[in-house]
């Protein structure tokens, strides 16, 4: 898929500290189980920041999310 593609197909959303993602079901339960619970307290504790991916038509599902790790 080309930039262009994905940009006008997709959002990528930063989430804030306070965020909390309501339903998320890949199938996997360590994946969701990390969205659903662990995102949010990486984020406080400064650890992580997650993004979510969603399709600009269906702004209610996500279909990724990826994490930055800090270090030093």
């Amino acid at each position: 898929m080309e930039d262009k593609e994905f940009t006008e197909r997709y959002t990528i959303h930063r989430m804030a500290e306070q965020e909390i993602v309501a339903a998320f079901d890949c199938g996997d339960d360590d994946l969701n189980g990390f969205i659903l619970t662990d995102a949010p307290l990486y984020r406080k504790e400064k650890l992580a920041v997650t993004y979510t991916v969603f399709e600009k038509s269906n702004h209610n599902h996500i279909v990724a999310f990826f994490s930055l790790l800090f270090s030093q």
